[in-house]
C-alpha cells in the first residue's frame, strides 16, 4: 500500500511537470511566433527568428514552470506525509516556499518580474 501511494505521488508529480513544461514551451514559442509575424521578422529573417523562438530562453521558461508545478506536487505530498497525513494550508505554504527555488531556472529579468508579482499578490 505504501509503495502504491509513493508510486502514485511520483506519477502525479511527473505528469504535472510534463504538462506545465509543454504548456509553457508552447506558450512561449507561440507568443514569440505571433510577435515575429506582427513585426514581419519571420519573413525577413526566418532562420534566426525560428532559432530564437525555440531556443534556450523558451526552454528555461518551460523548465521553470515544469519544475515549479511538479516540485510543488511532490513537496506537498512529502510535507503532508511528514506531518502525519494532516491536510491544511501549511502543506501548500511549505511546498510553495520550497518549489519557488525552481525560479532559478528562469532568466534573471523574469525572476525579478515574478518576484514583484508574487509580492503584490501576497499583499492583496
Amino acid at each position: 500500500k505504501e509503495q502504491d501511494s509513493v508510486r502514485a505521488v511520483l506519477r502525479r508529480s511527473v505528469r504535472a511537470f510534463l504538462r506545465a513544461f509543454w504548456s509553457g514551451y508552447a506558450l512561449k514559442v507561440g507568443i514569440a511566433g505571433v510577435m515575429a509575424l506582427l513585426t514581419r521578422r519571420l519573413v525577413r529573417k526566418p532562420v534566426l527568428t525560428l532559432g530564437a523562438m525555440i531556443g534556450l530562453d523558451s526552454l528555461r521558461f518551460a523548465l521553470y514552470l515544469g519544475a515549479f508545478s511538479g516540485g510543488f506536487n511532490l513537496l506537498e505530498s512529502v510535507v503532508q506525509h511528514l506531518r502525519g497525513g494532516k491536510q491544511d494550508w501549511w502543506n501548500a505554504f511549505a511546498a510553495g516556499s520550497l518549489a519557488a527555488w525552481s525560479l532559478r531556472f528562469d532568466a534573471k529579468g523574469r525572476r525579478e518580474t515574478w518576484a514583484l508579482y508574487a509580492i503584490a499578490r501576497a499583499l492583496d
